[in-house]
């Protein structure tokens, strides 16, 4: 009996730990909106740094922005996280995904400039029936970034899959102006929108980083929207 009692102790311990910890994962990452330069409200999921908001307001916090693949788009700009029902926010399935997706092991902290830093992660959700990332939801975040968070305008890294990584050549594409308000960006198993001639003109005089994946094999989304873009960057010669 006591055998028993001592494996059923263990059992509830080991119970309220994973609790706890998904609990903390969970308060971590929260569901919000923000209005964009159009009038839509872009639903998102935002991370940040556990000391974020007790450390000093001068101190700054490195950025992410996520764009989702097309299959997550969605009209429905719900917050709430109720599973399975039907009425369920889509914002929520975004944390299987990009960055959020590695929080189970680990902070998103690294190491730069002799220091450790934690990243900030905004997650927005496309809306339905767009071939391309709207770029005004970009800028929302980028904004709710800087005006709501303590994010670092000099360290905004944008980043993609297949839609989104679509998203990014889109937004470079979109202008200089957008080009430069980025740190670097990683665009993955881009679809369908290349990088054109403007965009690579304005990310070489930027010289932004940009550093695209693509699998060889990949059937879904096909390797040449990526190995033209970097072609197209490439003949324009880049400064580093």
């Amino acid at each position: 009996m006591s055998n028993f009692t001592r494996l059923v102790g263990l059992c509830l311990a080991t119970f309220f730990i994973i609790i706890s910890l998904s609990g903390d994962l969970n308060g971590q990452i929260v569901a919000k909106r923000v209005a964009a330069i159009t009038g839509h409200l872009v639903p998102f999921l935002q991370y940040k740094p556990s000391r974020h908001d007790v450390s000093s307001p001068s101190r700054k916090y490195p950025l992410i922005i996520f764009l989702h693949g097309g299959g997550e788009r969605s009209n429905k700009i719900s917050l709430t996280p109720v599973f399975p029902d039907s009425g369920y926010a889509p914002v929520w399935q975004l944390r299987a995904y990009g960055p959020l997706r590695e929080l189970g092991w680990h902070q998103l902290n690294f190491p730069w400039n002799n220091r450790t830093d934690a990243f900030i992660v905004l997650c927005p959700l496309s809306r339905a029936g767009t071939d391309t990332w709207p770029t005004e939801y970009i800028d929302a975040m980028i904004n709710y970034g800087r005006d709501s968070l303590k994010a670092d305008t000099n360290r905004i890294y944008l980043t993609g899959h297949s839609y989104g990584g679509a998203g990014v050549f889109n937004y470079l594409n979109s202008s200089s102006a957008n080009v430069r308000k980025l740190a670097a960006v990683v665009p993955m198993a881009a679809w369908n929108t290349a990088l054109r001639n403007t965009g690579a003109n304005y990310v070489s005089a930027a010289k932004l980083p940009l550093w695209a994946f693509h699998a060889m094999n990949d059937a879904v989304t096909k390797r040449d929207t990526t190995i033209y873009s970097i072609n197209r960057l490439n003949a324009v010669n880049p400064q580093a």
